[in-house]
């Protein structure tokens, strides 16, 4: 009887030791994650035992992380980090308040067209007969542009404009970028646009006169019942396709944020807006509504306007105001431009 106790307390302790060999077996340690990480948001629980072992897990699962983040872990402890590779991601930014930062004064007047350098990059200027004041970096103020009247980026491309071309940037437009890349465009300025067709013009186009697709965004007022946002598409000195977003009250300091969803060769256009003032970035839900204009005209493409030997990087942002006819003296000031891409 002692000896079959014995073999049976032997058997259980063996069956014992095996689930539990099965059990560590059967949830194996992952690996630290990849990419830059960040420390949990204040405030938000520290996550359980189980979740500590879970990769990838949206914040929505849990607490909300920083924008963009996801539930990783290190093998005990779990945190919030920022996976590479995916979403959108800020690829470049500028202060253009910094002037004495960039090029060791404290201001710098670009009086006529053609190339000049502030940054360290070199930009291309446009219509400076059409400026009641040239256009002026200054340190602590920002990109200031005052057209005259009878100035328009439209079926004409009279407004004064500075363009930066995405090539200028450099290693920091990824290997990945390409004709239909997503990428967004947020620009941030103050105006006393007051009557109609005083506008804050944003564009991405290729610095050429139509000659290719311009893509553009409109910020004040357009005929007396619309007073908001606009997006152009402009093909060979051509309005192709317009669309104006619902009236509301202006505000400055202002942003507007041109995003090109299918990329470059899409042939769309949209934007929106942030109306809280140009202190901060702002995240997608403080934006609001704008417009958004699709080229559709049978089967030409954007693509049947760009030469065959043309690069994504060729094209580029231009900032801009106008006042088609406005009797008023418009004054615009951009103060920061920030580019994302969708990786």
């Amino acid at each position: 009887m002692m000896k079959r106790s014995a073999i049976l307390l032997l058997l259980i302790a063996a069956a014992i030791g095996s689930a539990a060999w099965c059990l560590v077996r059967s949830e194996p340690v992952p690996p630290a994650p990849m990419g830059p990480t960040v420390a949990l948001e204040a405030g938000s629980p520290e996550p359980s035992a189980r979740e500590a072992h879970r990769v990838g897990v949206a914040p929505s699962d849990l607490s909300s992380g920083p924008d963009g983040s996801v539930l990783c872990s290190n093998g005990t402890t779990g945190y919030w980090c920022t996976p590479t590779g995916a979403g959108w991601q800020t690829i470049w930014s500028l202060d253009l308040t910094a002037a004495a930062n960039y090029d060791g004064g404290t201001s710098q007047v670009v009086s006529s067209d053609g190339n000049f350098t502030y940054a360290g990059y070199t930009w291309s200027k446009i219509n400076s007969a059409n400026e009641v004041t040239h256009a002026t970096f200054a340190s602590g103020v920002g990109l200031t542009i005052q057209p005259t009247s009878a100035t328009d980026y439209d079926t004409a491309e009279t407004l004064p404009s500075v363009w930066l071309a995405l090539s200028q940037l450099g290693s920091v437009v990824p290997s990945s970028f390409g004709w239909d890349t997503p990428l967004r465009v947020y620009v941030s300025f103050t105006h006393n646009a007051a009557a109609i067709y005083d506008d804050v013009d944003v564009a991405i186009d290729h610095n050429d006169t139509f000659a290719t697709f311009a893509y553009i965004s409109k910020y004040g007022y357009g005929t007396s019942s619309n007073v908001g946002v606009a997006v152009f598409l402009n093909a060979n000195s051509s309005n192709v396709q317009q669309a104006n977003g619902a009236s509301f009250v202006l505000s400055s300091p202002a942003m507007l944020i041109v995003t090109l969803p299918e990329g470059l060769q899409g042939g769309e256009g949209n934007n929106t807006r942030y109306d809280a003032g140009a202190a901060a970035w702002p995240t997608p839900l403080a934006m609001g509504p704008g417009a958004r204009s699709v080229y559709q005209t049978g089967s030409a493409s954007f693509l049947s306007y760009v030469s065959g030997t043309a690069q994504p990087t060729d094209w580029g942002i231009r900032l801009g105001a106008q006042r088609a006819g406005s009797a008023t003296s418009l004054s615009v000031t951009f103060t920061n431009i920030r580019l994302d891409v969708h990786l």
